[in-house]
C-alpha cells in the first residue's frame, strides 16, 4: 500500500508538472462497470481529462480505456453536473485520457501508436534520483507523442460531438491515413462515395459516405460501424489492426490465416503475442 501511495502522489506531482493549469476535480471514478480512473481532471481549456495510473501498461489497457473514454463522453453532461463543473456546450473540448504506467509493455507502446493516439496519451513515469535531489516527470511512451501540454494539440470536439453534422471527408482522410501506417503496402481505392482499403491484395476495411452519413467495415465482416464520434473511429480502427494482423503480417506460422505471410515480417512470433496480449 505504502508503493502504492508512492506512485499515485508521484504521478500526480508529474502530470500536473506537464499539464500546466490542469486542476483535479474528484479521484476514484468509474462510470458503469468500466475501467476505473485514477483521477478526474480539469484542463486549462476546460476539457475533462481521465487519468489511470497502474504499474503496468499492457495493450489491452487501450482498449478499455477507450471504452470507458466514450463512457465518459456519453454522460459527461451528467458527469459535469454531478461534479458542479460549468455545463457542457457545443464548444466544449472532448474529454481526454491519460494513461500513466511504471512500465509500459511492447503492446502498449504499439496499439497506442497505431489506434489511440488521437485520443489517448501513454506516459511511463520516470523517476530520477541523485546524492541531492529526487524528481518524477512524464515520458511520452508513443515515439511520436501528440499530447505534450494542456490544450496544446488537443482538438475541439466540434465535429467528435457531430451527430447531426456527420463526419466529413477529411475525417475519413485522416483515417485512411491512419490505415496506411499499418503497411506501406496498402492501396486506398476510391468511387462513388466508397473508400476501398486493401493490403497485399486482400481487403483491410471499407468506407462508405453518403451525404453526412459515414459507416465503415472491416474485411468480410458484416459489422457496421457508424462514425459519428472519435469513439467510433477509434473502435473501427481497432478493429482494422486485427484483421490486419488475422491476415498474416509474420512469417513462420503455420496453417491459419496468418501462414498467408504478407510481404516482409513487420512483427515476429513474439511482437505478435505482446501486442495481442491481455490484461
Amino acid at each position: 500500500m505504502e508503493r502504492e501511495a508512492a506512485l499515485l502522489r508521484a504521478a500526480e506531482t508529474a502530470f500536473l508538472a506537464v499539464f500546466v493549469g490542469a486542476r483535479i476535480v474528484e479521484r476514484d471514478v468509474q462510470l458503469g462497470s468500466g475501467l476505473r480512473w485514477t483521477w478526474l481532471a480539469v484542463l486549462s481549456d476546460g476539457a475533462l481529462c481521465a487519468v489511470a495510473v497502474q504499474v503496468r501498461g499492457r495493450g489491452a489497457l487501450i482498449w478499455r480505456s477507450l471504452d470507458a473514454l466514450a463512457e465518459l463522453e456519453e454522460h459527461e453532461g451528467e458527469v459535469r453536473r454531478t461534479l458542479r463543473l460549468p455545463p457542457l456546450s457545443a464548444s466544449s473540448p472532448a474529454p481526454q485520457a491519460v494513461l500513466i504506467v511504471e512500465f509500459a509493455a511492447r503492446a502498449f507502446a504499439r496499439r497506442l501508436e497505431l489506434v489511440a493516439a488521437a485520443r489517448v496519451a501513454g506516459y511511463r513515469l520516470l523517476s530520477l534520483e541523485t546524492r541531492a535531489r529526487s524528481e518524477v516527470s512524464l515520458q511520452a511512451v508513443s515515439p511520436r507523442p501528440r499530447l505534450e501540454r494542456a490544450g496544446s494539440q488537443w482538438q475541439p470536439n466540434a465535429q467528435r460531438r457531430a451527430g447531426s453534422e456527420g463526419i466529413h471527408v477529411s475525417k475519413i482522410d485522416g483515417i485512411v491515413e491512419r490505415l496506411r501506417r499499418l503497411d506501406s503496402a496498402v492501396n486506398v481505392e476510391r468511387a462513388n462515395g466508397a473508400t476501398l482499403v486493401q493490403v497485399h491484395g486482400h481487403e483491410l476495411a471499407r468506407l462508405d459516405q453518403q451525404g453526412d452519413a459515414c459507416g465503415a467495415q472491416v474485411g468480410p465482416s458484416d459489422e457496421v460501424f457508424t462514425l459519428e464520434t472519435a469513439a467510433d473511429v477509434e473502435r473501427f480502427l481497432a478493429a482494422s489492426v486485427e484483421r490486419y494482423l488475422d491476415l498474416g503480417c509474420w512469417t513462420g506460422a503455420e496453417g491459419g490465416a496468418a501462414a498467408l505471410a504478407l510481404g516482409e515480417p513487420l512483427l515476429t512470433r513474439e511482437e505478435l503475442a505482446a501486442f495481442r496480449e491481455l490484461a
